[in-house]
């Protein structure tokens, strides 16, 4: 696969660079890859059985990660052991990569009836930890997580709507959206002089 990165400055020098490309093919669907401490992870597409790497065949779950500070390609993290014994088209439709308190997530919503967010604890001994599974089959339909708030609720972003998930009671509350595709964080202050966020009220 072909790898370029660009890097943008002042915008009058940047220009795309040519780099190795990744170790296993890789997919940009969304939700397919995230950034968290530097660090690009990207699922690899795994649905072709035929790709291997270092004459090994890919595994389901498997990441390729790049680091953006040194722009090189750091190898494989194979996912949770769990995940990965699934099977490979059913399972590439139910996996997503999120960044959650600093952490490398992936969120398997397992047969669309549970939503497990696993953790990865040591990237280089492919270490997991299960900290959150989310049974409702109708209340996790298509979910994603975008934040752990301080505390404890995880917002979800849904089709039509964002839930908060209470992990304690189990419980969810719901906030409509109409009209809405894409759902994003923004971590600055609203207050601020010099915030760039803007919104205009219908």
């Amino acid at each position: 696969m072909l790898c370029e990165v660009i890097t943008l400055d002042d915008g009058r020098h940047a220009r795309w660079r040519g780099k190795q490309g990744p170790p296993a093919p890789v997919t940009s669907n969304r939700n397919k890859s995230v950034v968290v401490n530097g660090v690009v992870y990207f699922l690899v597409d795994f649905l072709n059985k035929y790709f291997t790497f270092c004459g090994d065949h890919v595994k389901p779950g498997s990441m390729a990660s790049f680091n953006l500070e040194t722009e090189e390609w750091m190898g494989i993290v194979q996912g949770p052991m769990p995940v990965c014994n699934g099977g490979y088209f059913s399972l590439f439709m139910e996996l997503s990569l999120v960044c959650l308190d600093g952490f490398l997530v992936m969120a398997h919503n397992s047969e669309y009836s549970s939503l497990d967010l696993w953790f990865l604890m040591d990237a280089e001994e492919s270490v997991w930890n299960k900290r959150y599974s989310i049974d409702g089959q109708h209340e996790i339909l298509f979910a994603q997580p975008l934040e752990i708030l301080s505390d404890g609720r995880i917002v979800l972003s849904a089709p039509g709507r964002l839930r908060l998930y209470n992990p304690i009671t189990k419980t969810f509350t719901d906030f409509e959206m109409r009209n809405s595709t894409f759902v994003g964080t923004y971590t600055g202050s609203l207050l601020s002089t010099e915030s760039t966020f803007t919104s205009e009220a219908a």
